[in-house]
């Protein structure tokens, strides 16, 4: 009986195992890369906001998010948002179309901001409503990169299925505006970060990247925000300088420290 690797031509077997050999390469390497990549972050002092990988749900550290009103009056909780101030169409390579209404309420006499209600619609279905009595601004250069379309609400396609959603609060004397942040994922919409911080200016950036062979965009961005105000005399002399901090957001989740720019 002939054995069969007899058989086989010892050229041929050689190729073989090296074709094995690359497909192995292929498909084990990256979960090296990614394992090293997530321990290299993990090391680097990293304070996330929220992280986007974590299941098809959207994480939320309530240390980041402020109420957005205390103690709301009786009246303004039955009051409805019928006027509509702006709205924007957002469409995710996942294949998701979100509607954003910025609306504010007629018989709301407080007119602090320009708009004092947000509601995202999926398939005409409103999937997340967030409400302030001070509302919110209209987007200052620094926010909105001068382009018309982005008037009340700043939007980053993050990845395929994620989309981030920078408002600008309103400011009032002797206090720093508040940053609310909305993350959308999946259907599903979430308040995420707001906390008195003034933008002071935007770094943005999108590439296209391959993975196991399939493309996509994603757009980062990085904003540098005032913490503290400076704090002057009578005369016009720094007594306190003023506290500066460095939030970005990436494919990995929003947060502080990251190290991506």
């Amino acid at each position: 009986m002939i054995k069969w690797w007899k058989i086989i031509d010892v050229e041929l077997m050689n190729r073989i195992i090296v074709v094995l050999l690359f497909l192995l390469g292929i498909f084990f390497v990256p979960f090296i890369y990614i394992e090293n990549f997530g321990k290299k972050m993990s090391d680097s002092n990293t304070k996330f906001v929220t992280q986007f990988k974590k299941g098809e749900g959207i994480s939320v550290d309530l240390a980041y998010v402020d109420p957005l009103d205390e103690n709301l009056p009786e009246e303004f909780q039955q009051m409805q948002a019928t006027e509509l101030v702006d709205s924007m169409i957002i469409n995710t390579r996942w294949g998701d179309t979100y509607i954003i209404k910025a609306l504010t309420f007629p018989d709301w006499d407080v007119k602090s901001g320009d708009f004092h209600c947000v509601e995202i619609y999926r398939d005409n279905k409103k999937i997340y409503e967030m409400k302030s009595m001070q509302g919110w601004d209209y987007l200052s250069e620094r926010l909105s990169s001068r382009k018309k379309e982005f008037t009340f609400c700043r939007p980053f396609n993050v990845v395929d299925d994620t989309v981030v959603l920078l408002f600008q609060g309103t400011s009032l004397t002797n206090q720093l505006p508040t940053l609310p942040i909305v993350v959308i994922k999946r259907g599903k919409a979430q308040l995420v970060f707001n906390k008195p911080y003034k933008v002071l200016g935007l770094s943005y950036g999108t590439s296209t990247e391959t993975f196991y062979f399939f493309g996509k965009t994603i757009e980062r961005a990085e904003l540098y925000l005032v913490v503290k105000d400076a704090k002057y005399d009578d005369e016009g002399n720094v007594i306190e300088d003023p506290i500066y901090e460095k939030m970005q957001i990436v494919e990995e989740g929003i947060g502080f420290g990251m190290n991506y720019f």
